[in-house]
């Protein structure tokens, strides 16, 4: 299965919540909860278990939603 890489620059140490989603808005997965360091965070976002579709990778930076869609083969 392909591994989706979630990298991300914190200018500062910050409270970080990353989801997988589907189209819906629906929690598939939990991906991250928790605090992360100043600088690049990165981590690999197993897809095993996950049916093939389109879904969204929700990031959540002390209170503030970005969202990516992602295609899963």
């Amino acid at each position: 299965r392909e591994q989706f890489i979630v990298s991300i620059e914190l200018k500062s140490s910050q409270n970080l919540s990353i989801e997988l989603c589907d189209l819906e808005g629906r929690k598939v997965k939990s991906v991250f909860n928790g605090s992360a360091n100043t600088g690049n965070f990165t981590m690999k976002l197993n897809t095993d278990g996950i049916r093939s579709g389109i879904y969204l990778i929700k990031v959540v930076i002390d209170g503030q939603l970005n969202s990516k869609k992602i295609v899963i083969y």
